[in-house]
């Protein structure tokens, strides 16, 4: 005969955390699920039927499950958090409360202006396209979110959804559903802990062109500290598993160090270029020759 429909929607209620270590999300959700069994329709009332907890094992219900679930709780305080509500006519209305825990495949190469999508993936376990098909529900809102839901380093810029099938080479072709939710990630946060410290940083270390020049140990002291300062900033990003590729906050605290490493070395070079000619003075801050040299180093600065 025809196969089964299965009609489901998701109601969003929490999104507790979003790791890029562990690549995976957590989320509390109502998973509701709609079909019609003719063996269920009655006549002897208009009213709902709604069924109590310890009736659930007498009905079938359709064997979703959650393909990219890496953890999951079905919530059972003070009861088992489910309801089958039947209609007269044989819609069944099945929904529980669950804790799922996702994986998410992120993508850092932007990162911290980055955009993800992660996806919840549900599918037939055991009955193929033959026997169920699952659809999305018109009558409602295919996934809500609540819309108090606030994520410290996400904005949910949008949710997608898609009807899809999943070929297995020896089994069949089992009927899925996908949600993908749209998480901007909030810059401004970085704006305040990184880019703008490691740019105060490298202009510190320009603040050794106007120290004089026979102040050796102020200088030298100014860049081993911007040194130090920009090592230390460029390796505190250890939040994200280990990648092969490089991220653009990379090129930003390496441009930093190219820059603050070139500030350094500039000095040694217009000290070199002092002391070559021993029979000559020292310049000073008046000497035209010394602005010109300091000049230079700037534009080389620049070029790098």
């Amino acid at each position: 005969g025809k196969p089964l429909n299965i009609y489901i929607n998701m109601n969003i209620n929490d999104i507790s955390s979003i790791s890029e270590t562990k690549m995976e999300f957590s989320m509390t959700m109502y998973l509701r699920q709609m079909w019609r069994d003719e063996r269920l329709r009655y006549t002897h009332t208009k009213s709902n039927l709604t069924l109590n907890h310890r009736q659930f094992d007498r009905l079938w219900t359709p064997d979703v499950f959650v393909r990219n679930l890496k953890a999951g709780v079905f919530h059972q305080i003070t009861v088992p958090n489910r309801l089958i509500r039947i209609s007269p006519d044989g819609t069944i209305l099945y929904s529980q409360r669950l804790s799922l825990t996702l994986a998410c495949d992120m993508q850092f190469n932007k990162y911290p202006m980055d955009n993800q999508t992660c996806k919840i993936e549900l599918g037939s376990y055991a009955y193929t396209t033959d026997e169920l098909m699952f659809f999305w529900r018109t009558d409602a809102k295919p996934v809500e979110v609540n819309p108090s839901i606030s994520l410290p380093e996400y904005i949910i810029q949008g949710i997608s959804h898609i009807v899809c099938s999943q070929q297995m080479s020896s089994t069949g072709n089992f009927p899925c559903l996908r949600a993908y939710f749209h998480l901007e990630r909030r810059l401004r946060a970085y704006v305040l802990s990184v880019y703008l410290p490691s740019l105060l940083v490298v202009l510190l270390s320009w603040v050794s062109f106007w120290i004089d020049l026979e102040s050796v140990p102020a200088r030298i002291s100014l860049g081993i500290l911007t040194m130090l300062t920009i090592t230390t900033q460029s390796s505190g990003q250890g939040r994200f598993p280990a990648v092969s590729f490089t991220k653009a906050i990379d090129v930003w605290m390496a441009t930093c160090l190219v820059f603050v490493f070139g500030a350094f070395i500039e000095y040694s070079v217009v000290n070199v270029l002092a002391r070559r000619d021993k029979n000559k003075p020292c310049p000073s801050t008046k000497n035209v020759g010394f602005y010109v040299m300091r000049l230079a180093g700037d534009c080389l600065l620049l070029l790098l």
